[in-house]
């Protein structure tokens, strides 16, 4: 094949503005997938199940079957190198590389509630989400692309509370429910629930904690065709289209 039969096709895609409304094809694939680990710094506590020799007769598993979909996209360039992806209601910055554009998002988010008595006792929960996704469109031609997407989360809730207090002076038992997920082994083996006692020392530092972390993360490829809607207000309606 001669080679400079494919040049203009290369430059037009090259040179040529993504900005347009994109309809996205997206088959269905079975990506990815959630981890959740839990951790806690008691002295003889553990979480059920973690335990060295700890064993169960029940499997659990379950299974999805989902089906290929359709939904629209619009991406607006605010510069030469600089564009905006939107994907219903959320936007993704993006910058021109050698083959296409690349859009990509992370956010954080962090709630916590504590309280502290004079006494040094205190608690506090704290509860982090961090998530992110990534859109890479390699085009073939003016008005088609490749879109390899990669997104993650991690889902974090930590509890933490002193691990002695005074209980005269303070006049509270534990505040957080490490006994819900907690237990140890008393002196005759039988599992009782792990509390967190005012006088008595339950964990290794200080600071009781108990950790829960869920990560998940999915990838997959799909692909963008032009549309020949160019006004944005056609955008505002299409946004919820899809199948």
């Amino acid at each position: 094949m001669n080679r400079t039969l494919l040049l203009p096709a290369l430059l037009l895609s090259a040179c040529s503005s993504p900005s347009g409304i994109w309809l996205l094809e997206v088959p269905w694939e079975d990506g990815g997938g959630c981890e959740t680990t839990i951790s806690e710094n008691f002295v003889d506590g553990y979480v059920p199940g973690q335990a060295a020799g700890d064993s169960s007769a029940w499997t659990y598993a379950d299974a999805y079957q989902g089906a290929d979909s359709i939904s629209f996209a619009q991406i607006e360039t605010y510069g030469s190198d600089t564009a905006v992806l939107v994907v219903g209601t959320e936007a993704y910055p993006g910058v021109k590389d050698d083959s296409g554009w690349v859009f990509t998002f992370e956010k954080e988010t962090i709630q916590a509630d504590w309280a502290d008595h004079d006494s040094g006792y205190g608690w506090k929960t704290t509860q982090s989400l961090q998530s992110g996704a990534t859109f890479t469109f390699t085009f073939e031609g003016a008005d088609r692309a490749q879109v390899e997407v990669e997104g993650s989360s991690t889902d974090t809730l930590l509890w933490e509370e002193t691990d002695e207090w005074d209980l005269e002076e303070v006049g509270v038992y534990s505040q957080l429910p490490f006994e819900d997920y907690i237990v140890y082994d008393d002196e005759d083996g039988y599992q009782r629930d792990q509390e967190n006692e005012p006088l008595t020392q339950d964990c290794v530092s200080e600071i009781c904690q108990l950790e829960f972390k869920t990560t998940c993360s999915s990838s997959g490829e799909f692909t963008a065709t032009r549309t020949d809607y160019d006004n944005s207000d056609y955008y505002d309606y299409l946004s919820g289209v899809g199948q």
